[in-house]
């Protein structure tokens, strides 16, 4: 009885306690390090936690990893990164000024990719020279897709035409939006594979990607689907079917659009290609088509026959 009052004082104190014998609860298992940040300072429990996870490891990269000066944590351990213990510092470069529908903006680019900061800025200063980019943007809305699972391919079919009805759309588009101030059903999509439904679900999510805002929506959608007679039986598989499509390239987000859609067009005129570019016009076109197009279609793309852009994609 003593040891364990005595364990719960020091448990409701931890920020009191030396470093060792912090270390020694982790050790023990009397305290697990993904809960350091809630006894002691961002700063510090990044400190211990990696001081703890590397200690069998003292010849690890990961020991060079610095964790001291990052002005975030308190924002970083709560909402972006679990198990944090330190960060990275990436080089920042400035590409550009790039000169979009008559403004001009400078692109941070943190990389580690010698050369593509200059190759930026010099497609940067082609296309300014060349007047600019006209561009337009148009949303489209997030998406998730739950996955179900029916009795029979009757029973699905059933469940599927359930979604045709707008009376029962107009109630699971209350159920969904009851739980976010900023989502916005667009539409309901069901799918039939055999006993299997996707219900794919496109909504406005306000200023945020928000995944984990329709992802709570679609929870939502599911616990009002348990009380419809056709869906009784079903089993839900999961939350995310693969039919958003999140994260993988697909025909499907090419045709139907998932997100925000951005068209662009600039002329590049012969005299900025040969100056800035160092080639011709006709060499340029000769090698978009032979490179871009042939050797994309050979490799079997999905929607776009493009070049290495998400080079610039990723590292935004």
């Amino acid at each position: 009885l003593l040891y364990t009052i005595k364990f719960e004082i020091v448990m409701s104190d931890i920020s009191s306690l030396p470093d060792e014998e912090i270390l020694a609860l982790l050790h023990s298992g009397s305290l697990k390090h993904y809960s350091l940040e809630h006894h002691l300072a961002p700063s510090r429990a990044v400190q211990l936690r990696k001081q703890y996870l590397l200690a069998d490891h003292p010849d690890s990269v990961r020991n060079s990893v610095p964790f001291e000066g990052y002005p975030h944590y308190d924002i970083a351990t709560k909402s972006c990164c679990d198990g944090v213990i330190g960060f990275l510092p990436v080089p920042l470069g400035l590409a550009g000024p790039l000169l979009i529908n008559g403004r001009e903006f400078s692109v941070p680019i943190a990389t580690t990719e010698g050369a593509l900061v200059a190759s930026l800025s010099r497609g940067c200063r082609a296309v300014s020279q060349s007047g600019g980019i006209q561009s337009t943007c148009s949303y489209f809305g997030m998406t998730r897709a739950p996955l179900l699972k029916l009795p029979c391919i009757q029973t699905c079919k059933a469940a599927a035409d359930w979604f045709s009805d707008p009376s029962h759309v107009t109630q699971i588009t209350r159920e969904f939006e009851s739980t976010s101030h900023h989502a916005k059903l667009r539409s309901v999509t069901p799918k039939q594979a055999g006993k299997l439904l996707f219900i794919r679900v496109v909504a406005a999510t306000g200023d945020a990607m928000g995944m984990n805002m329709i992802s709570k929506g679609c929870e939502k959608i599911i616990e009002f689907l348990k009380t419809v007679e056709v869906f009784k039986d079903m089993i839900v598989l999961s939350l995310s079917g693969n039919y958003c499509v999140d994260k993988k390239a697909s025909a499907m987000n090419w045709i139907n659009h998932r997100g925000y859609s951005v068209n662009c067009e600039v002329t590049l005129p012969a005299k900025v290609i040969a100056s800035v570019l160092k080639t011709s016009a006709g060499a340029l076109s000769e090698l978009n088509f032979s490179k871009n197009h042939v050797g994309s279609s050979l490799a079997g793309c999905i929607g776009w026959f493009g070049s290495c852009h998400l080079s610039i994609i990723n590292y935004e």
